[in-house]
């Protein structure tokens, strides 16, 4: 069984952005298909942690617990900065 990051959208929406990169770019960055990004980035799968890491490493933004400024968890979104 793969442990998945429980990465909000959101993050990963704002980190592809703020390298200027289409899904179609980021994608090919990755080195993944557009379709497993773009079910990443809409909410209807999520990476596995060794994705999670990869993503980070290439998008240029820390990974770590609490590093992600937006975590899912079971009872919906928190944000670490607003008592999350």
């Amino acid at each position: 069984m793969r442990n998945n990051a429980l990465i909000t959208p959101q993050v990963l929406i704002w980190a592809r952005e703020r390298l200027d990169l289409s899904l179609e770019e980021a994608s090919e960055y990755l080195k993944i298909k557009p379709e497993k990004l773009k079910s990443w980035e809409d909410d209807s799968k999520y990476p596995t942690i060794l994705q999670a890491k990869t993503i980070a490493k290439k998008y240029k933004i820390p990974y770590g617990v609490g590093s992600f400024p937006i975590l899912k968890h079971s009872d919906g979104y928190k944000n670490k900065n607003k008592g999350g």
